[in-house]
């Protein structure tokens, strides 16, 4: 049963419960009025001491498996911005609204993997989002509902490959922080509940209960004197335990520590555009180094990973600005 849980959680991944006021550009640091970014991923190779590339590559920074694993911690509690910056580059070409908010995603593009992603807003609130295939068969439809006072009350993810889905419903404190979610299958059995709970305005834990009413992860968060996230404790009740710790450089955040187990763990430096510009493999102590090239706007357009001290990996967007 656990198992189906946990499968369930990975279909919805709500970014409201971690920054909701952000538009989807600001979500992932884009400055001006942006109408589009197209990604493209090479690999790189140096040649008489330049940085050259070669044919486009088919998939992002993480492969898919990976990729699900980091989101399903983070929909159970433990956040990384890594995966928030890193996770969304992927051979894509995404077109934004003049409010910021996508409207159409193509991924995958001229692949076995290829999919489509549309976007419906009512008053500036996602409605709804459909998945289809490069045929244009729908492959998934979520669905939002809001309150009166435009808080998001409920999700229904369909799963159109299988008829299956989860229902997830929200409730809020007079604070208006979101207390408890509960989902469901799809044909509406009750699969468990998350609770949250707060100290001094701030996140302080999140207990995610199966659907026998025991809790099988808890996230805790502790929060220095500026009210920053400087650390988050994960327990999963069969004994998996995560931790992250996270420094600041004035507003800035400046390092992020994952640790998994004894000594497997990275260990992810960033600039003052919040940028990564270096991750460390604690158990090898192998390092990636990120440089960057950047546009009119301060929108970084190619990216440059270096590896055992050699180019490895180039990833370029294109990105169009609204008049």
């Amino acid at each position: 049963m656990k198992k189906r849980i946990l499968s369930l959680l990975l279909f919805v991944f709500s970014a409201f419960l971690w920054g909701q006021s952000k538009n989807d550009t600001e979500k992932v640091g884009l400055k001006g009025k942006v109408k589009s970014v197209e990604i493209t991923l090479y690999q790189a190779f140096e040649e008489n001491g330049s940085v050259k590339k070669k044919a486009p590559l088919e998939q992002g920074i993480y492969d898919e498996f990976r990729l699900n694993q980091f989101r399903l911690l983070h929909r159970l509690g433990a956040i990384k911005h890594f995966v928030d910056f890193l996770g969304q580059i992927i051979p894509c070409y995404i077109t934004y609204n003049q409010d910021g908010n996508i409207t159409t995603l193509v991924a995958y593009p001229k692949t076995d993997r290829e999919y489509h992603k549309s976007f419906q807003y009512k008053e500036n609130q996602i409605i709804k989002q459909q998945t289809h295939d490069s045929e244009g068969t729908i492959l998934e439809i979520t669905s939002y509902e809001y309150d009166s006072q435009n808080r998001l009350t409920k999700e229904v993810f369909e799963n159109k490959r299988n008829d299956g889905g989860v229902i997830w419903k929200y409730r809020y404190n007079d604070k208006n922080q979101i207390t408890e979610s509960d989902y469901y299958d799809i044909d509406g059995t009750w699969m468990g509940k998350e609770i949250y709970e707060y100290e001094n305005g701030n996140l302080a834990r999140k207990i995610t209960r199966n659907d026998n009413g025991q809790p099988f992860v808890t996230a805790s968060y502790t929060y220095n004197s500026e009210q920053k996230l400087i650390r988050i404790d994960f327990e999963a009740k069969n004994n998996f335990t995560h931790l992250s710790t996270f420094t600041y450089n004035e507003n800035y955040l400046s390092e992020e520590k994952m640790l998994i187990g004894n000594d497997n763990g990275i260990l992810t430096k960033y600039n003052n555009n919040q940028e990564i510009t270096s991750q460390i493999t604690l158990s090898t102590n192998e390092e990636i180094i990120f440089q960057y090239t950047y546009d009119d706007k301060e929108n970084w357009i190619t990216m440059t990973t270096f590896e055992f001290g050699k180019p490895s990996r180039i990833v370029e967007r294109k990105i169009a600005y609204y008049p």
